[in-house]
């Protein structure tokens, strides 16, 4: 049910609140995950991780600044509710790896994850009445591209956290960096979606905030 509210959600943010301010409220929820990492998995980050979860509490809001129609209306709950969104599924993720998941059933944890997730979505546009949708081809072809490439997405992330040898603390990171500069590459290039001063500076900030993390 989350992966599918974040989806919706997603696409609400990008519009309302820009395409480079919904990408780092996604992935700057890796400090939650990093918390927990801390706080219930018993991880430690030395004195340059703390400093880069603290910049990355700034680099959120401030690169969600000023996104928007003037006065509309939950311009900043959205990034805020994907932050919280993405946390929860990132810490769900990282503690059944830990806790559940042998080698051997890696690859039947997104089975089912997406299986679940289709079933639900499936019944939501039957109750809506535009199940015919599902056999266009264009919902056809676009549901196999963007399902291999989520599946193979938290595949590849339960992978690299029970077989890197690296802390999930450094793996989010890690794996978030190279997310953001691509968004908002794609976001200018693409939509046009070139973000003002102060929000440039905010995702510079969450840029640094990752690699304190990261060297930590």
């Amino acid at each position: 049910v989350l992966f599918i509210a974040l989806f919706y959600l997603t696409a609400q943010s990008a519009q309302r609140a820009g395409v480079a301010a919904t990408s780092v409220a996604s992935k700057m929820s890796l400090v939650l995950t990093v918390l927990f990492a801390v706080a219930f998995l018993g991880e430690r980050p030395a004195p340059l991780g703390w400093a880069g979860i603290g910049l990355a509490l700034v680099a959120v809001p401030v690169a969600s600044f000023g996104r928007g129609a003037p006065g509309a209306r939950g311009v900043w709950l959205l990034p805020a509710m994907l932050f919280l969104g993405n946390a929860a599924i990132d810490i769900t993720i990282n503690t059944v790896q830990r806790e559940l998941l042998t080698q051997g059933t890696e690859a039947l944890f997104p089975t089912l994850v997406f299986a679940v997730a289709g079933a639900i979505g499936i019944i939501a546009l039957g109750a809506r009445g535009e199940i015919r949708s599902l056999l266009q081809p264009k919902a056809i072809i676009g549901g196999l591209v963007l399902g291999s490439m989520n599946y193979a997405s938290l595949y590849f992330l339960v992978s690299t956290l029970s077989r890197s040898g690296m802390a999930s603390s450094s793996v989010f990171p890690l794996l978030n960096i190279g997310v953001i500069l691509f968004s908002t590459a794609l976001g200018i290039l693409l939509f046009g979606d070139r973000p003002h001063r102060i929000q440039t500076a905010g995702i510079a900030l969450a840029v640094i905030a990752m690699g304190l993390i990261l060297a930590a």
